[in-house]
């Protein structure tokens, strides 16, 4: 694990900045404050406090080796990603370069940018304004896992996205599904851990987009957003990681800025 720290103004500055670190505490949130209790224990557990914004933040990052072939292929992506090249052409595998390298240094990316983007709005995602973790009236998402919710159960949007990343950071951070050390070989069914990781990820956006959209626009973040969603859909359309019915609720927005 690797730790960042990173100096903060207002929320809109943490979007522009979109430094690829999973913010997991921010102002004024129960949904953070749970989760900054929880993790006093933590090895990589820091705590940064801005006086002026009142912001408390916990930032973990997953570290990849320099040396390795995976840090190669995150310094190419990113290399490539401010260079200003079309996001269709970015996500394309590299000649001769491994399938499953390349899904893990996404991925990873995707969570810390998607974490961030929700981060900084989730203040106007409570209990109260959202009961429910749904996209619109036609969708609803339940949550569930092998280990306290074995059935789909009904969530808040907050609770939702609060075992949600729980949920993906755990499996970050497990050597038996995203090994670390060189020649240590991805399991058989990586792409299928990859593929119920970013379909959930997409819900994300789909909750974002659809309920919080004023938010975007008024924290200035819309570029943002929209260049991470067109990023993600790129990847998870050119490695068909995501099924097209998981993609329906934000099908028209997609068609307009992606095609």
């Amino acid at each position: 694990m690797d730790t960042v720290r990173i100096a903060l103004d207002k929320p809109r500055a943490l979007l522009r900045r979109a430094a690829g670190i999973p913010l997991l505490g921010s102002r004024g949130s129960n949904f953070y404050s749970a989760r900054l209790r929880r993790r006093r224990n933590h090895p990589d557990f820091f705590l940064f406090y801005c006086p002026l914004e009142r912001l408390v933040l916990l930032v973990i990052t997953l570290k990849f080796e320099p040396g390795t072939q995976r840090f190669e292929l995150h310094k190419k992506a990113q290399a490539s990603l401010k260079s200003g090249l079309d996001l269709k052409a970015v996500v394309q595998l590299p000649p001769g370069e491994n399938i499953n390298d390349w899904i893990a240094v996404h991925l990873v990316d995707f969570f810390n940018r998607i974490n961030l983007i929700y981060g900084t709005m989730s203040e106007f995602c409570t209990e109260k304004s959202c009961p429910i973790m749904s996209g619109g009236l036609k969708y609803e998402y339940r949550w569930q896992d092998d280990y306290r919710y074995k059935r789909p159960t009904k969530l808040s949007a907050p609770q939702y996205m609060c075992m949600l990343m729980d949920w993906i950071e755990t499996l970050i951070n497990n050597e038996d599904i995203f090994p670390t050390r060189i020649g240590v070989p991805f399991p058989k069914n990586f792409q299928q851990v990859c593929t119920k990781i970013l379909t959930r990820l997409f819900r994300v956006f789909v909750h974002v987009y659809i309920h919080h959209f004023d938010s975007i626009i008024s924290m200035g973040a819309e570029a943002h957003v929209n260049t991470c969603y067109k990023h993600f859909y790129y990847f998870i359309s050119e490695f068909s990681l995501v099924d097209q019915r998981e993609l329906e609720p934000l099908k028209e927005m997609t068609e307009r800025i992606c095609h």
